[in-house]
C-alpha cells in the first residue's frame, strides 16, 4: 500500500491538522491501496496564506523565467512516465494503456504549452489621438483555489495549474477526495524541479471543509473549478460572499448524431469512442445518439459489434479496453440510471449491464451498455450519467436532429456525422454548445478552448483562453502632452443641453 503521510503546503510536507487519515479504493478489486491525509479547514487556510505570501515574488518573475518551471515539471512527468501510469491506473481504474499514452503524456504536454504560449501575452494599444497612449496590461489574477475531478486526475490538475502558474498566479489545488494520488505525486515534481514555496499547494480533503473554504475564504481571488453542475452551483453560492472570480466546467449530456450520408463505419468507430473512452466517465462523451432512419440498421447493428468486441477487465493488463467505474457509489448511480431507463420502457441490446465474470464482481464495473426505444422526456436522456451508458434514437429530417441536439440543459459538446460540408457548417451555426466536431467526437488538443454553455459552466481550459481566465486587464493611459486638464478643466465641460 502506498502511503501519502502528509500534504504539500508551502513547499513543506505538513502531516494534516485534523490527525486523519482516508484510504484510496482501487476500484478493479475494491481494495484499499493508498493512505491519504484528510485535510481540513486549517490546512486550507495555511496552504492559501503560503500562496498569498509567495505571490509578489512569483508575480514579478518574467514569463520566460516561470516558463522553465514549467517545462522542466513536464520533462519529470516523461521521465517518470510509467510510475504515474501505474499509480493513476491503480487510484482510478483506467487501463494502463490508457494512462500510459494518453492520460500522463497529455500532462506534459500542455505544461508545455502554457509554458510557451504564457510568453506571448500581450496587452492592446488604442487610439485616443496625439494627447496620449491608452493601453491595457494583463496581470495576475493573485491566489487562485483549483477543485479538480476525478475523471482525468492528473490532466484535469494541469489544466487549471499549468494555465494559473504560468500567469503567475499562486494556486492551491484540492484534488477529487476519491482519486488524489498523482497530484500528491505532482507535488515531489514541483519541489524536485524547485518551484519557490507557496507557489503550488496541494491539501487533500473532503469538498464540504476544504472546498468551501477555497470558495469562501477572501484571501482566495478566484477559483476554477471541474465538476458536476450541482458542485458548480454549491461553488457559485459559496464563492457570491467575497465575490470572487469563477470558471466552471461542468457537465454534458452530448449529442451525436449521424446523418443518412455519413461514413457509417467512421461513425460507428467514432461511437464507440465517444461514449465508452474512460468507461463514459468523461464530461464531453456522447450519451445521446441520434441516428437517420435510412441508416438506423446499418448503423446499430454495426454499433452493436463494435460494443461486443470492447474488452472489460484487469485494467493493469494491455489487452483491456474499458475499466472499472472509478468508486463503488458512482456505480450504483450509473446503475440506478440503468434501471430508471428500463423502468421507463427503453430496451437494452446489449448484454447484462453488469458483469458475468466473478473476477469482475469484486471492482465496480459496468458494461457497455446500449439502450433503444427511449425518448427524449427519459431521466436517462436528460441527465448526465457518466458512465458507459448510451441511449440512441431515430430521427428523420436534419432540422429534427438540431432540435433534439439543442433540447437539454446542458450545452459542453456535440457531433455531426456527414460527407456534406454545407449541412456540417449549418450544425456548428445551429448547434447550442461549446465545441462542436465534424466527423470526430471528443478530440481536443492543448491549442484548443474547452468550456461549454448553458449549464455546462463558463469560462475555459486550455487553449490561449485558459490563460486569459488566470488574469485581470487592466486599463492605463499616458499623458504625452502635459496639462490637459488645466487647458480644458473639468469645470468648463458643457451640458449638451445647454448648447
Amino acid at each position: 500500500m502506498r502511503e501519502y503521510s502528509n500534504c504539500f503546503i508551502d513547499g513543506n510536507w505538513v502531516k494534516p491538522s485534523t490527525g486523519k487519515y482516508y484510504y484510496s479504493v482501487n476500484p478493479a478489486n475494491g481494495k484499499e491501496h493508498a493512505k491519504i491525509p484528510e485535510c481540513g479547514v486549517e490546512d486550507t487556510r495555511k496552504a492559501i496564506e503560503a500562496a498569498k505570501t509567495a505571490l509578489p515574488k512569483w508575480a514579478s518573475l518574467t514569463y520566460v523565467e516561470r516558463a522553465k518551471y514549467l517545462v522542466k515539471v513536464a520533462e519529470l512527468i516523461r521521465n517518470n512516465l510509467i510510475n504515474l501510469a501505474e499509480i493513476e491506473t491503480s487510484d482510478h481504474g483506467a487501463p494502463i494503456r490508457h494512462t500510459l499514452n494518453l492520460h500522463i503524456p497529455a500532462a506534459a504536454d500542455f505544461l508545455e504549452f502554457f509554458a510557451s504560449v504564457a510568453r506571448a501575452t500581450k496587452g492592446e494599444v488604442f487610439p485616443v489621438g496625439a494627447q496620449g497612449i491608452a493601453y491595457t496590461l494583463r496581470e495576475p489574477i493573485g491566489v487562485v483555489g483549483v477543485i479538480t475531478p476525478w475523471n482525468f486526475p492528473l490532466l484535469q490538475v494541469i489544466w487549471k495549474l499549468g494555465a494559473a502558474i504560468a500567469m503567475g498566479n499562486t494556486v492551491i489545488v484540492k484534488p477529487a477526495s476519491v482519486t488524489p494520488c498523482t497530484a500528491l505525486e505532482l507535488a515531489k515534481l514541483v519541489e524536485e524541479v524547485g518551484i519557490p514555496n507557496g507557489v503550488v499547494n496541494i491539501v487533500t480533503g473532503p469538498g464540504e471543509t476544504v472546498g468551501h473554504e477555497l470558495a469562501t475564504n477572501p484571501a482566495v481571488d478566484k477559483v476554477g473549478l471541474t465538476g458536476e453542475t450541482e458542485t458548480g452551483r454549491t461553488v457559485m453560492r459559496d464563492a457570491s460572499s467575497t465575490l470572487k472570480q469563477l470558471s466552471l466546467e461542468l457537465g454534458g449530456k452530448n449529442p451525436f448524431i449521424v446523418m443518412d450520408d455519413a461514413d457509417i463505419e467512421a461513425a460507428v468507430e467514432g461511437a464507440i469512442f465517444a461514449g465508452f473512452l474512460n468507461a463514459g466517465q468523461i464530461c464531453s462523451c456522447a450519451s445521446r445518439v441520434y441516428v437517420h432512419e435510412k441508416v438506423w440498421d446499418e448503423f446499430m447493428d454495426k454499433f452493436l459489434q463494435s460494443t461486443k468486441e470492447i474488452v472489460v477487465g484487469d485494467p493493469t493488463s494491455e489487452a483491456t479496453d474499458m475499466g472499472p467505474l472509478v468508486y463503488k457509489q458512482h456505480k450504483e448511480k450509473v446503475v440506478g440510471y440503468i434501471e430508471s431507463g428500463l423502468r421507463d420502457g427503453a430496451r437494452i441490446i446489449t448484454d447484462d449491464y453488469l458483469p458475468s465474470d466473478e473476477k469482475l464482481k469484486e471492482g465496480f464495473y459496468v458494461m457497455p451498455t446500449i439502450f433503444v426505444d427511449v425518448k427524449q422526456d427519459m431521466k436517462m436522456m436528460r441527465e448526465e450519467i457518466f458512465g458507459p451508458v448510451v441511449g440512441c434514437m431515430r430521427f428523420k429530417a436534419f432540422d429534427e436532429a438540431i432540435e433534439l441536439a439543442n433540447d437539454s440543459d446542458y450545452g459542453l459538446a456535440a457531433s455531426i456525422w456527414t460527407q456534406d460540408v454545407r449541412k456540417g457548417f449549418y450544425a456548428i451555426q445551429k448547434i447550442n454548445a461549446g465545441t462542436v466536431w465534424i466527423n470526430e467526437h471528443g478530440i481536443t488538443a492543448p491549442e484548443q478552448p474547452w468550456g461549454g454553455f448553458k449549464q455546462s459552466g463558463f469560462g475555459k481550459d486550455c487553449s490561449e483562453y485558459a490563460l486569459k481566465e488566470y488574469t485581470r486587464v487592466k486599463s492605463c493611459f499616458v499623458d504625452l502632452i502635459g496639462g490637459v486638464m488645466k487647458k480644458k478643466p473639468w469645470y468648463n465641460i458643457v451640458n449638451p443641453r445647454q448648447r
